[in-house]
């Protein structure tokens, strides 16, 4: 079986383009996507995480969900190298 992978998306800016190993990498990739577009008099849309199984796109479950929408915890920021 295929290991998960997560990136980012928005229906302006797209798909970040990674494969991230974790939830926390794709965040700390979609905010310097906004501070990079907010530095340059803008905003990014990259607000939308993507969860593939391999190179199918999949629903993310409730507690990937959870994970991303609360800015993930704390004991993530150990995952920075996972990017």
């Amino acid at each position: 079986m295929s290991k998960r992978t997560y990136s980012t998306d928005g229906n302006v800016r797209g798909d970040c383009g990674h494969a991230h190993k974790t939830i926390y990498a794709a965040y700390l990739c979609a905010q310097r996507d906004g501070d990079g577009c907010q530095r340059q008099g803008g905003y990014s849309d990259r607000t939308r995480l993507v969860v593939r199984q391999g190179q199918l796109e999949v629903e993310p479950t409730p507690d990937e969900f959870d994970e991303w929408e609360n800015g993930c915890p704390e004991q993530y920021h150990a995952d920075r190298d996972a990017r």
